[in-house]
């Protein structure tokens, strides 16, 4: 008898308890009959964990997203099933709902079947086989829906991080292309130093020369001078007339040496020509010190009527020692049309401009071999063209193809291997340049002969 009461305990505790172990799948009975409720609870708990409930109301407090499927009775006393069922849905849309109620007529099962969509409808004495199924196939069908929001819930994930990897790949990659942008920028700018430096460097030791020739020699016989004639000077005050001679000798002498001097080596015109260079010299380097200072102060593209052929000449002198240093032996032929009209520009870009052209030439023709009849040269034509002046610059180095010459003036578009100078960028900045002035360039070249780059910028 005792053991018959523990019995029947354990059943009345199945209200609240999960009756097997939790690997299970869980489902919810909501039943008002206790008989119902035991044993449907009997019948499935050795393949789920069994939840019951006694009403609509405590059904709803029992509910939760791990359940994954509810047996739902229609009929009861406090809270129906239809009145129950839209109310577990709004607290679990997904959770599957069975309707297990007694025998209804055809036309209310198609009532609750179109209105209601349960998962499945199962008059209560039938096989429970067929419970079982409906029961297994909406466990697999809640087990789907998991899996798919969870995968969805993944693919979310994965994609706001794939999102945000590429916005940071994105972002890296516009600061390198801005840091390499800046770098050419440099290099150009350096190339333009390196030529100004030597250029203020030769007019210095100019300067330093004929002060030095001053200095030492003619300033010399002026110390000499007047150091005798105001010893003269003082010793005729004196009456020291003998003393006085004497300087009034040495002051011949040192005349004599000048009258030798001049006759010799045109004493006077050399220290006129001294200081003719001198002066020549203090007024380049002046000139060097304000257009760098125009360089520094004026603004990003500062327009104003410039001629052509005077932007060449000073990027040609200033580009000199480099050209120089990559390539000596270099053959320069300019062909420039006479009277010219001058071009609205900013003076520094187009230097800027032709620093970046001649640079890539001389890296192409760095890298051909040259026979002996064949000489590395550079040629520039300067023209009028309609309403424009074109500046045309041809090297005779590796060429390109012309698949590849439409792609020159793309940012870090190059031939160059690895390890070789050059990033892509400065034909690309060319093409910045000339865009800023409204003015068109474009390209001509043949693989292994020439390559030629245009210009044009508007009158």
């Amino acid at each position: 008898m005792e053991r018959f009461e523990a019995l029947l305990a354990d059943f009345e505790k199945m209200e609240k308890d999960v009756l097997i172990d939790d690997g299970n799948p869980i489902i919810l009975i909501i039943d008002d009959d206790d008989s119902i409720r035991k044993g449907l609870g009997r019948v499935l708990s050795h393949k789920y964990r069994v939840l019951v409930a006694g009403s609509g109301q405590e059904g709803l407090e029992v509910l939760s997203e791990e359940v994954c499927c509810v047996i739902l009775d229609v009929k009861m006393k406090e809270l129906n099933g239809f009145s129950t069922y839209p109310k577990l849905k709004a607290k679990c849309p997904e959770v599957p709902i069975i309707f297990y109620t007694a025998f209804q007529s055809e036309h209310d099962l198609k009532e609750v079947i179109n209105r209601y969509k349960p998962e499945g409808y199962m008059e209560k004495g039938r096989d429970l086989s067929f419970l079982q199924d409906l029961i297994e196939k909406a466990v697999q069908k809640f087990k789907l829906i998991l899996e798919n929001k969870e995968y969805q819930l993944n693919l979310e994930k994965k994609v706001t991080e794939r999102t945000a990897e590429l916005v940071k790949a994105l972002t890296d990659l516009e600061s390198a292309q801005k840091n390499l942008v800046e770098a050419e920028k440099r290099a150009a700018i350096f190339h333009l130093v390196a030529g100004v430096r030597h250029e203020m460097n030769t007019h210095i030791q100019t300067l330093l020369i004929s002060l030095q020739s001053l200095k030492y020699e003619s300033l010399d016989f002026m110390a000499r001078i007047m150091d005798h004639s105001l010893l003269m000077a003082e010793n005729l005050i004196r009456r020291n007339y003998s003393t006085a001679r004497e300087s009034a000798g040495a002051f011949l002498i040192i005349i004599e040496e000048i009258k030798i001097e001049y006759e010799s080596r045109g004493l006077i015109e050399e220290m006129r020509n001294c200081l003719d260079r001198t002066i020549e010299a203090v007024r380049i380097l002046e000139g060097i010190v304000l257009q760098l200072k125009e360089v520094s102060d004026q603004g990003e593209y500062d327009l104003k009527l410039e001629q052509m052929e005077t932007i060449i000449e000073e990027g040609l002198r200033y580009l000199d020692p480099t050209i120089k240093k990559i390539m000596p032996g270099l053959k320069i032929i300019t062909d420039i049309e006479k009277n010219l009209p001058p071009v609205l520009c900013n003076k520094h870009k187009i230097i800027q401009a032709l620093t970046a052209q001649i640079i890539n030439s001389l890296q192409a023709m760095e890298l051909k071999f040259f026979p002996a009849e064949e000489a590395p040269t550079l040629s520039i034509c300067i023209s009028v063209n309609a309403d424009y002046v074109d500046l045309r610059i041809r090297d005779n180095g590796i060429g390109i193809s012309q698949n590849e010459l439409a792609n020159i003036f793309n940012p870090f578009y190059t031939k160059k291997g690895i390890g070789q100078k050059g990033t892509g960028l400065g034909l690309s900045q060319v093409a910045a340049i000339v865009s800023k002035h409204r003015g068109r360039y474009s390209a001509e070249s043949e693989q292994g002969k020439y390559t030629e780059i245009i210009t044009s910028f508007p009158l």
